[in-house]
Order: structure tokens, then C-alpha cells, then sequence
């Protein structure tokens, strides 16, 4: 299991430290992107024992401290960034008007002032910011719910203005795309806390990281890609991960399961990239998350 457990490091290194987010096709080029597809997950096969975990393990307690059903209320989330400290978030879902005087409501609680504006006939409110350096919405924030099913919070006037023009609408991927999260690393060839390390070598070479997990003729299926700086490096990381696929291969105490994902597992190299992906039981996953 501890060679699994490196894998999973080699995989997850590039969120570790700070850093900015890339995705092609989504509004262009942006910084960092999240997207996370809950009606995918309530109808696909998979999808179910995923969706059920979350419900029981989170979404019931927002629903009962907060008042949000994700079940009723929410389909889609997507967030992103331009790398212009410009923050994207819609979500799509049936959003109700007790909703929307929640929030009016929370706001005249702490005495938050609601500054309603317009784009065209389209209503949106700004929020004055706390200035916080280096905090989300550190000059404030803009949101509307004027679009049906749409709740979109920016943290600029101008993107407001432009998604309440085109109809809130922003690209998502696979239909069966369950989640995916982009990551463009800021910190590309700069020394990090890890020294000479074996892991701070690999953040300091790493320009990108891409995580997709959907859903896939009822298994989970998991595509990673790390896009190095150089070619020698991406052919360094594919060997230490076949490498470690190939020592599991030897281990007697592997469980059956665990030998199955192992031989599924595929580990690709093109130039700079390392494209890693493998299917995975939907019981394997929640199991993995308790």
C-alpha cells in the first residue's frame, strides 16, 4: 500500500503548493478551474455510490445548518480564474426565490449593504470587499441571480456584465464528467521548502496538472496529466510510476481488487506530458473516502 500511496503523491504534488490553474477551452485560458457535475453524478452508475457518500457524509449537514438541498437545488458548480485576479463562480441548478431571500435576509443581519446595479434590463449587486491582501474577493463582489437557474458571483464588473449577456454560459467537458480540477503551477523552476528533495523536484519542473474523474460504463474512471517543463523529465516520472505498478505486481498480500486497478492502469508519454489513467469500482472509491 505505501507504493500505492507514492503514486497517489506523485499525482497530487502539483496542488500541494501555491498555485495557479489552467484548462483549455473554458473561457479561453484561465489560471484555475473547478468544475464538479452533480447531476452527473445522481444518474450515472458510479456516479450513485459517489453521490450517496457526499449526502451522507456532507450535504445533509449543509442542508439541515444551511438550508441548501445540493439534491434540489444544485446540478452544476463551476470556478475559475484568469490569472488576472479575476474570479469566476457559476452555479446551475433550481435555484428558488427563498434562496435568494436568504441571502437578502444573511445581508441585512450583518449589515452588509447590497448595491443593486444593471447591465441592459439584467440586475446584479455589488458587495464591498474587506481588502484583505491576497483574499478572494478582496475588492469586493458582484452577484445575480437574474438568470434563471443561475446563481454567478465574479469579482469583476466587467465579467458580470459579460456572462449576464451571454447567458451565464461558460464550457464544461465529457457528459459524464463527474469532476475535474486544472492547475497551472506559478511556481515553475522556483526553489521550494522541500529543498533538493525527490517531490520538490518534481513541483519546481511541473508547468501543469489536470485531474479528471467521470464516469465510465459504470466504473470510475480517473485521468491525470502532468505537463513538465522538460521531456526528460516527464519520461523520469513514467518510469518511477511503472516502476511502482511493477512492485505491486510482486506483493502476495495484494488484495484481488487492488491487483485489477493495477493492471488497468495506463501510463503514457507524449513530449512534455505524462498521461496517467485507470478504472476504478465505484465501492473502491467510497471505501477509500471513509
Amino acid at each position: 500500500m505505501k507504493h500505492l500511496k507514492l503514486l497517489a503523491a506523485l499525482l497530487l504534488l502539483p496542488f500541494a503548493a501555491n498555485a495557479d490553474f489552467e484548462i483549455e477551452g473554458v473561457e479561453g485560458i484561465s489560471d484555475w478551474y473547478f468544475h464538479a457535475d452533480f447531476d452527473n453524478m445522481r444518474n450515472t452508475p458510479s456516479g450513485k455510490k459517489i453521490y450517496a457518500w457526499l449526502e451522507a457524509e456532507a450535504f445533509d449537514e449543509l442542508r439541515e445548518e444551511a438550508g441548501i438541498d445540493i439534491d434540489k437545488d444544485l446540478d452544476q458548480l463551476i470556478a475559475m480564474s484568469d490569472g488576472q485576479d479575476d474570479i469566476v463562480i457559476v452555479a446551475n441548478g433550481t435555484l428558488r426565490q427563498e434562496h435568494k431571500d436568504q441571502i437578502m435576509a444573511v445581508a441585512a443581519i450583518q449589515n452588509v449593504e447590497l448595491a443593486p446595479r444593471k447591465a441592459g434590463k439584467r440586475e446584479y449587486y455589488y458587495v464591498e470587499g474587506e481588502g484583505g491582501q491576497g483574499e478572494p474577493f478582496e475588492d469586493g463582489a458582484f452577484f445575480s441571480f437574474d438568470l434563471k437557474n443561475k446563481l454567478i458571483v465574479t469579482s469583476s464588473e466587467d465579467k458580470m456584465k459579460e456572462l449576464l449577456g451571454n447567458g451565464g454560459r461558460l464550457e464544461m467537458r465529457s457528459n459524464n464528467t463527474m469532476v475535474m480540477f486544472s492547475a497551472k503551477n506559478a511556481n515553475v523552476g522556483q526553489p521550494t521548502d522541500g529543498g533538493e528533495d525527490w517531490d520538490s523536484n518534481i513541483m519546481q519542473n511541473t508547468e501543469e496538472a489536470k485531474v479528471l474523474i467521470a464516469d465510465d460504463a459504470g466504473k470510475v474512471r480517473v485521468e491525470a496529466q502532468l505537463v513538465t517543463t522538460e521531456a526528460e523529465m516527464a519520461d523520469s516520472l513514467a518510469s518511477i510510476v511503472r516502476g511502482l505498478i511493477s512492485l505491486q505486481a510482486f506483493n502476495e498480500d495484494i488484495e484481488p481488487e487492488m491487483s485489477d486497478i493495477l493492471k488497468t492502469t495506463k501510463v503514457d508519454v507524449s513530449d512534455r506530458t505524462l498521461s496517467i489513467s485507470l478504472s476504478l469500482d465505484a465501492d473502491t472509491v467510497v471505501e477509500a473516502m471513509d
